[in-house]
């Protein structure tokens, strides 16, 4: 970071705070994004299932045991990673100076995001992050030209 010793160093120094402060409010805003976008695949009737998208498979359909647990429970039968509404309620994003993190700390967010023995994986963390990644860093591009220019 340049040092504020004269008057050239300190407008350099403000333009590079100024450029950090705008990309904090870049990655907080998209992070927003992302965050809302794994928690829209909770709940998702299972006709709307997602389809294969990047590295990630299409979701396989709900097995007739689950819907028929569901059923039994009062729950919607077709809505998919949905029981409580926990795992939704508990993805959260965390942003820092360099990046953001989009995540869950209920145990059944990894088994759904990866599968097990029994559940077949349902991407919904990281396909969230892939459908936003050309936008992350769209918005980060412009951002630093935006800097570059002056104009934050």
């Amino acid at each position: 970071m340049p040092k504020a010793t004269d008057l050239a160093g300190l407008e350099a120094a403000l333009a590079m705070a100024a450029a950090r402060v705008g990309q904090r409010a870049i990655l907080e805003r998209e992070a927003r994004k992302v965050q809302a976008s794994a928690r829209g695949f909770i709940g998702q009737h299972e006709a709307m299932k997602p389809r294969a998208e990047g590295p990630f498979p299409a979701w396989a359909d709900l097995a007739q045991s689950t819907k028929d647990d569901k059923g039994r429970k009062g729950l919607p039968s077709t809505e998919m990673l949905k029981r409580t509404g926990e795992l939704q309620a508990s993805i959260r994003k965390r942003v820092d100076d360099d990046g953001f993190v989009v995540g869950s700390d209920d145990p059944k967010a990894i088994h759904q995001e990866f599968g097990t023995a029994k559940i077949p994986a349902r991407s919904f963390l990281g396909r969230a992050m892939h459908r936003h990644s050309q936008g992350v860093a769209r918005a980060l591009g412009n951002g630093a030209v935006e800097a570059i220019k002056g104009g934050r």
